[in-house]
């Protein structure tokens, strides 16, 4: 990244990329990630360099000016943000070859853009081939992947910064835990109700999947909800068992909170004061109205 912000024409120049393949899993930043991280100003001059790139090849009597250059650049982030510097490489290469036409002594924005919405056309039906292999391979290899669901929708991932919805898991993209939460946060930063599902393992919660592997992921409040639960549960589970009798039951909570057990004569003196309390509670007058 530092390296491309700092010398964009030589990190351009030890590209070799051949494929779209290439380009898509290639590991540097797409356009609009590196605006997020630099700015708009820092990423139209990179764009505007690369574009000088394709410039300086062509032959034609009517060229592009500075004005003409950077705003081409404003519209190619704008619209082709997805893309990465390895993409433009290999447009690059396509348009001085001439796979989207022949030139005819003019060489403007227009003329790029249009050519550069063909390689995008063809980037996405490669990409979308890729995320579909890439997530029968995941889900083959992993018991523990992750997915993110908009009400029925699954999430798909188009590009660092962009999420699509989905209604098929298998065109959906399977995060990492850890990668679903910071999705999730994202996403519900732009108001989005998103839930982490685990189709591997549907008879366990998130929560209690973080419980069991990643205990040190739960705030506070999640472990307190937690607990709240469980113990919501445990108490739920005694009071239904039908073998139990009221001592037992007393106990079984009381073992659960760590307390000492009752005797009977614990329990009896309980009940005789619960008896004698409502003995002297005031008990409601009726009044009696003769018809």
């Amino acid at each position: 990244m530092r390296e491309l912000i700092a010398s964009p024409m030589k990190y351009w120049q030890n590209i070799a990329v051949t494929t779209h393949e290439q380009a898509i899993i290639s590991p540097t930043h797409c356009f609009g990630a590196i605006k997020k991280l630099s700015g708009e100003a820092v990423t139209v001059s990179v764009i505007v360099k690369l574009l000088s790139d394709i410039i300086r090849f062509v032959s034609v009597g009517k060229s592009m000016n500075d004005y003409m250059l950077a705003e081409t650049a404003k519209l190619i982030l704008q619209n082709y943000y997805f893309l990465k510097i390895e993409d433009f490489k290999l447009f690059a290469d396509y348009f001085k070859a001439g796979k989207y036409g022949q030139l005819f002594d003019r060489l403007d924005g227009q003329i790029i853009l249009l050519a550069l919405q063909k390689y995008a056309d063809e980037r996405i039906e490669v990409a979308e081939r890729l995320s579909h292999e890439q997530h029968k391979t995941a889900i083959a290899s992993s018991d523990e992947k992750f997915f993110l669901k908009i009400g029925k929708n699954y999430i798909r991932e188009e590009t660092e910064i962009e999420y699509a919805e989905v209604e098929d898991i298998e065109l959906a993209t399977p995060f990492s835990f850890k990668n679903a939460v910071s999705v999730k946060q994202w996403l519900i930063g732009n108001g989005e109700p998103v839930r982490i599902v685990n189709i591997n393992k549907p008879t366990i919660g998130v929560l209690k999947w973080c419980e069991q592997h990643k205990p040190d992921m739960l705030t506070k409040e999640l472990k307190y909800r937690s607990k709240i639960e469980a113990y919501n549960a445990a108490m739920k589970e005694i009071n239904e068992r039908e073998d139990l009798t009221e001592l037992d039951k007393i106990n079984a909570r009381l073992s659960y909170l760590g307390f000492p057990n009752w005797t009977q004569e614990d329990y009896d003196k309980h009940l005789e004061s619960t008896t004698v309390r409502r003995l002297n509670e005031p008990q409601e007058k009726i009044q009696y109205t003769p018809s």
